[in-house]
């Protein structure tokens, strides 16, 4: 019965993805989208957030390996968000530079700090 309902629910997942495909968005080609996705992080660094690139990522399946592959999206750090979410947009950004913001008076340095130390290894 498991198995069933697994084998169901991928099927399904297939005819989703195969739905989108027939939509006017998802048939964008991959560097439009990639342009429509930058559009969504203004470049001046006051006025960006991640937020946009993430809710895109998670429209359909599409749209998130565009997003996925396309490192430029994600080298926007905000360093008062979670650990994991540093992780991950570290990873994503991969060999891009990056840049990196506070809303709060934090020193990232070290040399002050009573944090625990974050290691970056991927």
């Amino acid at each position: 019965m498991k198995i069933k309902r697994e084998v169901l629910l991928a099927q399904a997942c297939h005819i989703n993805r195969q739905l989108n495909e027939l939509t006017h968005p998802g048939r964008l080609p991959c560097e439009i989208l990639s342009e429509v996705f930058r559009n969504i992080c203004p470049y001046n660094p006051t006025e960006r957030t991640s937020y946009g690139v993430l809710t895109a990522a998670q429209v359909c399946h599409r749209w998130r390996e565009v997003a996925l592959g396309n490192s430029t999206l994600w080298t926007h750090i905000e360093m008062d968000r979670s650990e994991s979410y540093i992780k991950m947009m570290l990873r994503r950004s991969r060999d891009c530079l990056v840049d990196v913001s506070s809303t709060r008076d934090t020193d990232y340095s070290g040399s002050d700090s009573d944090d625990e130390e974050w290691s970056f290894n991927g």
